[in-house]
């Protein structure tokens, strides 16, 4: 380039003072000079190949990192240095990955059929864990392993020809919004489900091999989508869900909105038959359930625009947390409680933030201020270690072992696929 610039500063000088001198022979000559090495630049030029450059530049694997979004993370219970995520970009879908050091680096598993349409993991709680991942979407289906990824097996496949909205039948479609597998059982699981045209069964399924097939679970519920399900940890036959109460005018299929409210419901014997549960809860769409294992038991839920509330009575009678920490970060639409691993007082909870409370939910501290991330997917607590939390975000995954003082970014791996 160089040379370039030189030679055709050389001509802009020569060309004018040989037209002033009148030498036409040498403007001639320094003319033809210029048009033979125009001809070579060009073949020069035409037969050349990009520079060798790396295929991700510093500059380049920061922007591929920040394009990088987490949808789920989980901890494998019996070591929780072992974690699973759901993770993808705008670009690609979410694939499945694990890290066998407590998020430092991450390694890509392959499930069956490579489903790109996966949206969720759920973890066996007793050993030796095998592990679930679904899909509420078309195509999807859910498929599981028992050694930690390395061989999977198709559980549930989706038959896009075939519908039902009677019973479960091996071809029927199938979208799951929600896995929980029982706390005792490995092999029984249940699941809430919906329907995106009408044509698909909604409401509760449960499997008892483990996934292969299903069973319709939703005697007493409305024929509505389900995506608010949760099990008693301790009387595990006893199971909670939160569906949308279309005594007012709504669309069955769609998810719940501001304008919306929800109804409450449980079985008592596994779901073979659901009754509301009468109560006085406040208005409004409930977007999670959990029920304590520790004293005194309580039933937790969230409603849109008003934060977290707690029963003791297994859902009769409410009462509303204290709210001055949620008005004043912009959480009030909580889409996740977790309860602490040991301290019956002490509860997480995600929505536009996460947040902890020590005193059963009466005061909290925002923990993800200082996170550069606009969404949190899902939140992830260490079984032994209440300071140590891991978040799937728009930004990617980060960790933190200090309840929230500091955040570590934690993405290797994640972008080389």
């Amino acid at each position: 380039m160089g040379i370039t610039i030189a030679f055709a500063l050389a001509l802009a000088f020569l060309i004018p003072r040989a037209v002033f001198e009148r030498d036409w022979q040498a403007a001639g000559g320094v003319i033809l000079l210029g048009a033979v090495y125009y001809v070579a630049l060009r073949l020069t030029l035409s037969g050349a190949t990009e520079p060798d450059i790396p295929s991700l530049s510093p500059l380049a694997s920061l922007r591929s990192m920040s394009d990088m979004r987490g949808y789920a993370v989980v901890l494998d219970p019996s070591q929780p240095h072992i974690l699973y995520t759901l993770a993808g970009s705008l670009q690609t879908p979410a694939a499945l990955f694990r890290s066998e050091n407590g998020g430092d680096t991450w390694d890509r598993l392959h499930t069956p059929g490579e489903n790109p349409y996966l949206t969720g993991i759920a973890i066996d709680p007793t050993p030796p864990h095998p592990i679930y991942v679904y899909s509420d979407t078309q195509r999807g289906g859910i498929c599981k392993t028992h050694d930690g990824g390395e061989q999977w097996t198709a559980a549930y496949q989706f038959q896009p020809s075939h519908n039902t909205k009677s019973d479960v039948a091996a071809d029927a479609n199938l979208y799951f919004s929600r896995v929980i597998v029982h706390p005792t059982h490995p092999q029984l699981l249940y699941a809430g489900v919906r329907g995106y045209s009408g044509q698909h069964l909604r409401g509760v399924v449960s499997s008892t091999d483990g996934g292969t097939s299903w069973a319709a679970r939703s005697s007493g519920l409305p024929e509505v989508n389900v995506s608010v399900l949760d099990i008693d940890p301790l009387q595990p036959h006893i199971l909670y869900a939160a569906i949308p109460d279309f005594s007012l005018p709504q669309d069955p299929t769609q998810e719940c909105s501001p304008l919306s409210t929800s109804l409450l419901f449980q079985s008592q014997d596994g779901g073979e038959k659901w009754a509301q549960i009468r109560s006085d809860l406040a208005a409004g769409p409930i977007l999670t359930l959990k029920k304590s294992p520790l004293p005194p038991f309580p039933l937790y839920t969230s409603i849109w625009g008003k934060g977290v509330f707690r029963s003791l009575d297994n859902g009769g009678h409410w009462e509303q947390m204290d709210q001055l920490e949620f008005q004043s970060t912009a959480l009030l639409n909580i889409r996740d409680i977790i309860l602490g691993p040991s301290q019956s007082d002490f509860l997480y909870v995600r929505g536009e933030q996460v947040s902890i409370s020590a005193d059963a939910g009466r005061t909290w501290e925002c923990l993800t201020r200082d996170v550069s991330a606009k969404q949190i997917a899902d939140l992830a607590v260490h079984p032994t270690d209440p300071a140590t939390l891991y978040i799937a975000t728009d930004a990617g995954l980060f960790r933190t072992t200090d309840f929230g003082q500091h955040w570590q970014a934690i993405n290797t791996g994640l972008a080389s696929w």
